[in-house]
Order: structure tokens, then sequence, then C-alpha cells
């Protein structure tokens, strides 16, 4: 059974040469022309990159929670919300007198005077701020009378904290005076760090560009701050990091001919003889050619299809070209092996029966591993593997046929991580369906199940006394971790449910977010036990031996594993990116297994195991060594990218690369080597 699938296989593959030996006229002619008109695609470009519409589950029960909340409060629009942090220039206290009147000086400017121009016509905050205009108001309401107390003549306000009475309202301040410094009885000192959230709903094309150029003048604004003695300022919003996922597309895509060039070079090069006849420098620039052919082709037409082109498709190319010349140096080894006196008919036969199993087992993987993760929830991954899947396909047929960390955002997000998240929180809560308020038990029952949420251990030691229109919101803190704030979510939701005849809905600003690692994780566990299992499927069709497939299996868990721990130290989250970075390495880590353990298999006979062992890697060490070091090659240009996106994919590719090679050259052999030889 064995030599009948192996002779079967490579008899194909013989014969498929054979056939573009005979056609290569026609062969090369179909490839370019395919690739012109696919490459037309090109023309239906279109670049989005919205976080909550395309990095957030389709799934997830925040954007149902969402949903609640526009329609409780009638918006009619999509959200907007810009947060504002300051910090003394020399991080201390806001409070005092100099920085307190430079606060109160840069928040009036961005409520009333900063201003854009847009047909003609100005605007200003409070020109499109409608319901939402109160949300930045209570910063300046706190400056106003915590100057006029402290300054001025007014010493009657107690500014208590974290909720302070305000003519007879209480004023939560939490969620925008931070890091506070507390006498006796909570009264504030001093604080180290305020925030302004600046909200609006928009529903036409005219007030979204409004929006746009006013967080982008914001931005602007803020960067001029830096160089103030008394306040910085910085700002954050969903738009701005939209706009820096597009920088980093922007500022990679350039770098793609350097990382092609690279490769070509030094593919060419390790390919060059001083025997011109046994040179190989032409075929090494057709091989690596393919990739860049395979990519034309498959977002051309991906492109012609509708297909929204997203920042973390970015690295799809750099993942082609490396993918593209793992296959391209398989086979001009095997090309170069072939016995120099035959035809070049002959030469191109025995080539394909050398090399063609070695990259079907490897593309076959490949495109298994991102099928799978064209089935998660998560639209930006979805986009990623449709992509790399088509492109990984273009490439297998191309290399047959025709071969023969800079971001204005990451001060905010550092205060955001060490600050906000650490101190402060609003949770809303919806009682949708309240029922008879006249009856005393079903008030009872709401404010037992509000109690509850409020004894919560995150929650501020702080009663729930008010209830407005049947929202009570709650303030809570220490979520500095994305996995903490998960937890108090899932908490706070099965509240809700055991008080499901109410329809308590919880909505909280940053539940889209933490709401990834409710699918994330799941997806690449299961992404992770599909490739393992194609290997293994794939590997027991080309190599039909347990003593072969099981060391392969357990050598690409093994890879995984190794990459999947240093992520882990190296302080990377599970969310939209690393998932595709993963997916990434899940599907490379296959390549040097497999090629490896089918080599090995090619060699049983009658060699006792040094020399199986020694005409396997005679066969494939080389040009393993040759793909990984051009992938470093690639993947070096992307370096001085200071994006959390990029430096993701250049670690997981490195890693890969090493353990890879690792595996491959030292511990597989290792492992043949201590297993019985079957003659």
């Amino acid at each position: 059974m064995r030599n009948l699938i192996n002779i079967r296989i490579t008899y194909f593959f013989q014969q498929l040469g054979y056939f573009i030996a005979d056609f290569y006229r026609q062969c090369l002619l179909i490839t370019i022309i395919l690739t012109i008109i696919l490459s037309i695609g090109v023309k239906n470009f279109d670049e989005v990159s919205s976080v909550r519409d395309y990095f957030i589950s389709d799934n997830a029960p925040s954007k149902a929670e969402l949903s609640v909340a526009r329609s409780f409060f009638d918006d009619q629009g999509l959200p907007f919300h810009l947060m504002i942090a300051f910090e003394a220039a020399d991080g201390g206290d806001l409070l005092r007198k100099e920085h307190l009147d430079k606060a109160m000086e840069i928040e009036h400017f961005l409520q009333y005077n900063l201003s854009i121009e847009q047909k003609g016509k100005k605007f200003a905050y409070s020109d499109f701020c409608g319901n939402h205009c109160q949300t930045s108001d209570i910063v300046n309401t706190f400056l106003t009378m915590y100057k006029s107390s402290k300054y001025g003549l007014n010493k009657h306000v107690k500014f208590s904290y974290p909720s302070m009475d305000l003519f007879g309202h209480h004023v939560y301040l939490a969620n925008n005076i931070l890091r506070v410094g507390l006498r006796k009885n909570s009264i504030i000192q001093e604080s180290r760090l305020i925030v302004i959230n600046f909200r609006a709903t928009y529903s036409n094309p005219t007030i979204s560009k409004v929006l746009d150029k006013w967080e982008k003048a914001v931005l602007d604004y803020t960067l001029t701050t830096r160089n103030d003695s008394l306040v910085h300022a910085y700002a954050a919003s969903e738009g701005l990091l939209s706009i820096e996922f597009q920088k980093t597309s922007r500022k990679a895509m350039p770098l793609f001919p350097l990382s092609y060039f690279a490769i070509l070079i030094f593919t060419v090069a390790t390919c060059c003889k001083l025997n011109k006849t046994k040179s190989k420098h032409w075929e090494a620039f057709f091989g690596v050619l393919c990739p860049v052919l395979s990519l034309c082709s498959s977002f051309g037409l991906l492109f012609w299809f509708g297909a929204k082109f997203l920042s973390i498709i970015t690295v799809v190319p750099f993942l082609i070209l490396a993918i593209g010349v793992d296959d391209a140096c398989i086979f001009l080894h095997a090309w170069q092996i072939a016995d120099s006196q035959k035809s070049a008919r002959d030469k191109l036969g025995h080539a394909m029966a050398e090399a063609g199993p070695a990259m079907t087992i490897t593309s076959l993987t490949n495109l298994i591993s991102f099928t799978v993760g064209m089935f998660s929830s998560t639209p930006a991954i979805r986009a990623f593997c449709l992509f790399t899947t088509i492109a990984v396909l273009f490439d297998y047929l191309y290399q047959i046929f025709f071969f023969t960390k800079d971001s204005p955002l990451m001060d905010f997000l550092r205060i955001l991580k060490n600050v906000v998240f650490v101190e402060s929180g609003q949770m809303a809560i919806f009682v949708n369906n309240p029922g008879n308020l006249s009856n005393p038990d079903t008030l009872a029952k709401i404010m037992i199940g509000i109690d509850k949420i409020g004894r919560l251990e995150a929650c501020y030691e702080e009663k729930v006394e008010c209830v407005q229109k049947f929202i009570m919101m709650t303030g809570f803190k220490g979520a500095i971790s994305w996995t903490k704030r998960l937890w108090m979510l899932q908490n706070w939701r099965a509240i809700a449910t055991e008080y499901h005849d109410l329809n308590l809905t919880l909505y909280e600003d940053f539940s889209i977010y933490a709401d990834q690692l409710l699918t994330i994780p799941p997806s690449t566990y299961q992404t992770v036990i599909c490739a393992i299992l194609s290997m293994a499927a794939v590997l027991c069709v080309f190599t039909p031996r347990l003593k072969i497939v099981v060391p392969g299996v357990f050598s690409v868990i093994s890879i995984n594993l190794g990459v999947f721990g240093l992520l882990y130290y190296w302080d990377i989250d599970m969310d939209p990116i690393s998932m595709a970075a993963i997916l990434m390495a899940i599907g490379y880590s296959v390549d040097n297994i497999a090629h490896i353990t089918y080599h090995y298999y090619k060699t049983e006979g009658n060699q006792d195991v040094k020399e199986q062992m020694q005409q396997a890697l005679s066969s494939i060490a080389w040009p393993l060594l040759q793909a990984n070091l051009s992938t470093i090659l690639g993947v070096l240009a992307l370096c001085v990218i200071r994006s959390y996106m990029v430096q993701v994919f250049i670690k997981v590719a490195v890693l890969v690369v090493v353990l890879g090679l690792i595996h491959a050259l030292v511990v597989l052999p290792v492992v043949f080597a201590a297993l019985p030889v079957r003659n």
C-alpha cells in the first residue's frame, strides 16, 4: 500500500513535469495573461479600518449591548467618542493654580474654540455634540468650582471622591478626575490626571467628515502641548486608532520591494556556481518572481469580487513571499540534482517527481490552516485568512506551471492602561422591562439585583442611590488587564441573566475589546487542533508510517507551544492581530517538519539509520536553510516600523523559523535515529 501511494504520487508529478515541458510556452503565456487580467481588479481597491466593525467578533455580547444603549437614548446614528487626558509636565498635581489655569484654558479651547471647516461652514464641538454635550461639562464644572473654592471666596464646596454633591446633585468624578490624593473623609487634595470625554452621534456623511476632521485637529493640537512647560494633553479615539492602522499599512507596503530584492539577491547568490552549466541563477530569479505573480493574481481576484483591504492584510505579501521562496528552494534543489545528461523534458519530470509531493504537503497544510481561520467570527481574521488562502493557492499553481513603536497614540494608551483602567470605569445598567413599579415587590427585586452588582469586588464602595430613566450607573476600578475586565463583565452579565424577567442590559465603553477574549482564544485553539489534525492526515497520505507521522505531529505541537509561551512572556495579548500571527505560525511551522519527514520517508529501504539520515539531510537541509534565511531577510525590512501589529508578526516569524529549523534539522533526526529501521 505504501509503495503504491508513493508510486502514484510520484508518477502524477512526473507526468505533470512532462506535460509542462511539452507545452511550456502555453503554460507561460496562460500564467502571464491570467496574472494581467486578474491584476486589473486592483482598480476596485478599497481600504477599511474601523476597529469596531472589523476587529470585534460578530457575535460579541457588547455589540448587542451597544444596540440596546443606543435604542434607549433614541440615538439615530453611530457613536463617536474621543478622550483627552491631561498630565502636568512635571508629573505633579494638576490642581496647582498655574496648572489649573492652563488645563482650563486647554479644556475651553477644545470645547468651544477649536473648529474645522466643511463645505464653507465652521464646526466646533458644540455644533455637533447634540444630546452628549453634558458629558464633557463635568471637568469644566469641577475645575471651575475647585478654583473658586481653593483660590477664590467660595469655601463651602466639599470635593468628596469618587462622587461629590453639587447643589443637591450627585456628580460622579472617578471617570474624569484620576490619580487623586485624598485628605480625611475622602476629600480631594490633588489630582495628577484629568480625562475629558467628548461624545457625539452621526447619521450622515457630512457630520462623519466633520468628526474625522475635528478629531485630527484635536490630535494635532494636543501634539503642540508636548513642549508646554505646564500641561501636556493626549488624545485617542477609534477613528484615530483606525488612522494609525492605515499609517502602518502605508509604511509597510513600500518596504515590500526591499524585502523582495533582499530575498532575490540572497536566493540568486546561493544558486550561483562557478560552473556556468550548473549555475541556476536564472531559475532562482523566476522562482522568486512566482510569489509576486501570485500576490497580483490573488489580490486582484479578491478586489474584483469587492473584498475590502484591512491593515492586518499588510503582512500577507511578506508571508506569501516566505512561503513561495520555500517552494522555490525545494524545486531548485530538485532541479539541481537532476541528471545533467538528461534532456530538459526528463530533468523537469524528475524534478517535479522529487519536489512536487513536498510542495503539495506544505501548500495543503497551509491552505487548511488558513481556511479554518476563514470561519472565524472576527471579520479581520476572516479577511486575513481569505487573502492568504487564495494567495497560497495561486503561489502553489504558479510555482508548478510558471517556474518551471512611533505612534502619537502610544502615550495615551500608556495612560489608559496604567491609570484609567486601574482607577476608573463606569457601567450603565438598563432596566428594559421594569414591570409595575407601584408594586413594592417589583422595586425590591430591582434593588436586590442592582445591589448584587454594586457589591462585586471591583465596584467602588458607594451605595447606588439614584435611578434616572431606569439607568443605574455604578463605578468600578482595578481592571488593569483585559482578562480582569472580561471577568468583571461576565460576572455582571451573569447577574443580569439571573434577573431575566427585568431584561437587564449592561453597557461599558471598552467591553467590545474585552469581548475579544471570549472568541479569539477558542478560535485559536480550534485552529491549532485543526491544523495538527490536517497535517497528520496529509502526512498519513504522503508518508504512511506511524513512526514518521507521530514525531512530525508532536514537532508541530512543540513549535507552536514554544511560540505561544514566548508570546506570553513578551506580554502579547490574545487579539485579532496576535491570532492572525498565530495562524501564520501554525501554517509555517508545518513546512520544515513536512519537508524533513517526507524526505526521510523516501529513504526507507535497506540502508541503516545513518545512511537514511545522511540521504534525507543531504536532500533537504540546504534548501531548508535557504528558505528560512530568506524569510528572516524578508521580515528584517519591517523592523524599522514601530507598530504593534508589525512587531508581533516579526517576532512570530523569527520564532517559527528558529524553532522550525531546530526541530527539522536536530530534534527529528535524533528521534528518527533512535527508532528502529524497517527493512
